[in-house]
């Protein structure tokens, strides 16, 4: 029962089995970071296909150079 906002989402979001309560501001919160992520690491993944450098792409995302290598190796 717990796990059903989970599955209903797609997404990584983690309930607490003793908890009774979840916390809906956190689930939100939780299905937007994944949706901004996953945004990101499209355009990441479309820039590198147009000739993009990592630079460029850190600098249009507002990421640091490692983190859009962890996107696009992903």
């Amino acid at each position: 029962m717990k796990n059903i906002p989970r599955t209903m989402t797609n997404t990584k979001f983690k309930i607490d089995d003793h908890s009774e309560v979840v916390n809906m501001c956190e689930a939100i919160q939780g299905l937007i970071d994944d949706s901004i992520r996953s945004e990101k690491k499209e355009t990441a993944l479309r820039m590198v296909e147009l000739g993009f450098s990592t630079q460029q792409i850190a600098q249009v995302l507002k990421l640091s150079e490692d983190d859009v290598l962890k996107l696009i190796q992903k």
